[in-house]
């Protein structure tokens, strides 16, 4: 017996949403880049990691967790620059305690901010820079001190 002109389309019909799925998901091709951020070598507990692509267009940032570790995924690919940024919580106006942040599920888990030279928020000042590639990237970022005279504009003295 042979298939009629039907049966076929029914057949298409049917798999074309499984087709479509694997068409987007691009075949499970995915790219993420993970790591942990560390200050003077203490894990940051807060902050926001961002890559920039070589072209300045394209990036992609993503918080970093209680534990210093950072996860993002579909990062700009190429050559990127990096910026990581640590902003302190608010003071509580009135408050006689020490503010501290309350981060994940449970209330006893306290996090002090790890505080960090500005420099490092500013992706063409910071110095870090990556190349990612296609599929699973590993960059830890370890922030060294600087110096005072290494932060902000540089002065003009008189002679």
């Amino acid at each position: 017996m042979q298939p009629t002109r039907g049966s076929w389309l029914n057949r298409v019909w049917i798999f074309s949403p499984l087709a479509t799925v694997l068409l987007l998901s691009g075949c499970g091709s995915f790219t993420e880049v993970s790591g942990t951020v560390s200050y003077k070598g203490k894990n940051l507990t807060m902050g926001t990691v961002t890559f920039i692509g070589a072209d300045g267009k394209k990036k992609g940032s993503t918080s970093i967790a209680s534990d210093g570790k950072y996860k993002l995924i579909e990062p700009p690919l190429g050559q990127v620059r990096v910026a990581v940024q640590v902003k302190p919580p608010p003071k509580i106006a009135n408050s006689k305690s020490e503010t501290k942040l309350t981060i994940g599920n449970e209330p006893n888990e306290k996090a002090e901010p790890v505080l960090i030279p500005s420099i490092y928020a500013d992706p063409g000042k910071s110095g870090l820079s990556t190349e990612l590639k296609s599929g699973s990237n590993t960059y830890d970022i370890d922030l060294k001190e600087v110096e005072e005279k290494d932060v902000g504009p540089k002065k003009k003295g008189k002679k």
